[in-house]
């Protein structure tokens, strides 16, 4: 507060105008859903830490990230930390989020006949959802449903 305009200019640093706003375009990142301004929706839309799951596709992607550091989409795909909150790991201060939530229901009857068959998404061949992780990769990461429901989900599969 005791430095005005002559001391600020002297000590060589910028004074940022727009606090919480990673990208300067006067919405906060808290309210922002695009952090880094590259017109793709943020995968923390709010910046809670917490990777925002809005369709079951998202949900099934959370095999290929079981620590929810980053959404990965696919297996080789590259890790999307936009959103996240800035924190040190490792002695670094870098953006990684810590987990997943979800945003909205989701519904595994994607047809909305009513049923979940051969109809819809995830079916599997009557196996339906493949669940996420395994005996040799656990799932590490929070998980948050915000009081949302999955409805439909379908597991049929023998236990190994």
């Amino acid at each position: 507060p005791d430095c005005n305009a002559t001391c600020q200019s002297s000590s060589g640093l910028i004074l940022d105008a727009y606090l919480q706003d990673q990208d300067n375009d006067g919405i906060t990142d808290t309210l922002d859903d695009d952090d880094n301004n590259d017109g793709i929706v943020d995968a923390d839309i709010d910046g809670d830490g917490l990777i925002d799951i809005t369709s079951l596709h998202r949900l099934d992607a959370m095999r290929y990230q079981l620590d929810g550091i980053g959404l990965r989409l696919t297996t080789d795909a590259g890790l999307d930390f936009s959103g996240c909150s800035i924190v040190i790991h490792q002695g670094i201060a870098q953006r990684r989020c810590h987990g997943y939530e979800l945003v909205t229901d989701l519904d595994f009857d994607t047809n909305h006949n009513g049923v979940v068959d051969t109809n819809d998404d995830y079916w599997n061949d009557g196996a339906g959802w493949l669940p996420i992780g395994d005996s040799a990769r656990y799932f590490t990461a929070d998980f948050n449903g915000n009081g949302h429901v999955i409805r439909h989900l379908t597991i049929n599969r023998p236990s190994t």
